[in-house]
């Protein structure tokens, strides 16, 4: 099938659409930049396909389905025209600025171990939201010109005209799709595609990135990559991601990105495409009133002394923590944010907020999720370097305590503690026994987290141990903050 005709600069679609300039082609595709004539200044991105008629419904029931799709890491669709007199369909979604990360790899002398493994979970997020959907969504053309690297360093998907829904009752694809070298075998097979498809094109990108472009296949005897200085463990990880046979690969994102973890432990700062990214602590309560947002401040004080910056944020919307604290603290109408004694105080308005934050530079984010269990608070909690959790000490509440951790089960973690509020030694014994934990920690009862006593900051070198290495970090004066403010450690 050859590419539609080429649309000139002011062709109007959909009475509302007017083509800017087209912006590139491929395949059986044309994508332009079009402005929206409603909405002045906006601009979005146009794909224009051309569909055989025997194939108009399916087209449209996949076009109704991408719509629905929101996540960070994919490009939002918000308009489709489907099949008109001559057969062309139009998909309207998010322009995205940046640099494609083939064209990163044809300009990079050589991709890091480090980056790629930054690189592997941001796509394995975007994947893993996919492939959680239900029926789950196969993107099956992942591959280095579908990734944009935006200026901030985040990584975007930009062209979703191949996903397609998954369908347990069909034996294979209506329609073989897939790039050449980073297409599965399956998808040359008739066999029906699913998330290990998507995985297998993961690992030919990891190898197309490692290799400077030279290979997207394995063909080695060894496990190893000649030439190339990457850790076995990595490479190991590349390896099973582009196993021949599906059941032999990894089986889930989830599962790709717990490996990432295992090779490459949280560092102070974490490199990717020439930015640092701010490590991420995660505080989540088990239920309202348990000591979560007291536990974050004084982590977040505690720690301070060893970033160039660290950002408290409240990812709850409905919280009205932070307000209180503006108002009273900062000597400030409540805004957006405002900062205490260097701590960087913000409240979410939307998840593209954090990402934006993570592409910011150096230092750390605490997030204080509260006890919220909404999908995005429970996703980011597990992408954090390091997962706290805060939970009564009572035993008579430890069933809020085992409801989590039912569900935890599913995500394993080596970063993951749980901390007590005002519990003392032997408290903290009798719930190692009876929860069958063994990383619990006694937050100390510091009534003035802003400015934590010596103990707090103790408390906070050993729980971050695996992010700080364990050194001491450099000691800094801090002016008295409390003008007289009490808070009450286990409503916060």
């Amino acid at each position: 099938m050859k590419l539609p005709q080429l649309l000139q600069p002011g062709t109007i679609i959909g009475n509302r659409y007017k083509v800017v300039r087209p912006i590139g082609h491929g395949g059986t595709s044309r994508v332009y930049a079009a402005a929206d004539l409603r909405l002045p200044g906006k601009i979005w991105a146009v794909k224009q396909s051309v569909a055989e008629t025997s194939s108009y419904a399916y087209i449209e029931e996949e076009a109704t389905m991408l719509i629905t799709l929101q996540h960070p890491r994919l490009p939002r669709i918000v308009d489709f025209f489907p099949p008109g007199t001559e057969g062309e369909t139009y998909l309207i979604m998010d322009l995205i600025d940046g640099v494609t990360l083939e064209q990163t790899v044809r300009t990079t002398k050589q991709v890091t171990e480090q980056t790629l493994i930054k690189l592997g979970e941001q796509i394995c997020e975007g994947l893993d939201y996919l492939h959680s959907r239900q029926p789950a969504i196969i993107y099956r053309d992942l591959k280095p010109s579908n990734l944009m690297i935006q200026p901030n360093g985040e990584l975007r998907f930009i062209d979703f005209g191949t996903a397609r829904e998954y369908k347990a009752e069909r034996t294979e694809d209506t329609v073989q799709l897939g790039t050449i070298g980073f297409a599965a075998p399956e998808q040359y097979g008739g066999s029906q595609t699913d998330g290990r498809t998507d995985l297998y094109a993961l690992g030919a990108i990891l190898l197309y990135a490692a290799t400077s472009g030279r290979y997207s296949e394995w063909n080695f005897p060894q496990d190893e990559i000649p030439g190339i200085q990457l850790t076995p463990s990595f490479v190991k990880v590349i390896r099973k991601l582009l196993q021949y046979k599906p059941e032999n690969r990894f089986q889930s994102a989830q599962e790709v990105m717990h490996a990432f973890r295992s090779v490459s432990p949280p560092a102070s700062s974490s490199s990717y495409s020439g930015l640092t990214r701010p490590i991420v602590i995660a505080v989540m309560g088990t239920a309202h009133g348990v000591g979560t947002t007291h536990t974050a401040i004084l982590l977040s004080h505690a720690l301070k002394a060893r970033y160039s910056k660290l950002t408290l944020m409240d990812w709850e919307q409905k919280s009205k923590a932070f307000e209180r604290i503006g108002q009273v603290l900062a000597d400030r109408e409540y805004g957006q944010s405002f900062e205490i004694e260097g701590v960087q105080y913000i409240r979410r308005s939307n998840r593209n907020q954090l990402l934006s934050l993570l592409g910011s530079g150096e230092g750390a984010v605490v997030l204080d999720l509260g006890s919220s269990t909404d999908k995005e608070g429970l996703e980011e909690f597990l992408r954090a370097d390091l997962q706290i959790i805060v939970s009564s000490p009572a035993i008579w509440k430890c069933q809020e305590l085992d409801e989590l951790r039912g569900w935890l089960e599913q995500h394993p973690s080596d970063n993951r503690y749980y901390c007590f509020p005002a519990a003392d030694e032997r408290a903290i014994s009798v719930l190692q026994r009876t929860l069958e934990i063994e990383e619990a920690f006694a937050v100390p009862s510091d009534p003035n987290p802003f400015e934590p006593r010596q103990l707090s900051r103790q408390w906070a070198e050993q729980v971050c141990s695996k992010l700080t290495g364990g050194t001491e970090p450099p000691r800094r004066g801090l002016r008295r903050l409390w003008r007289g403010m009490k808070f009450d450690q286990g409503g916060l």
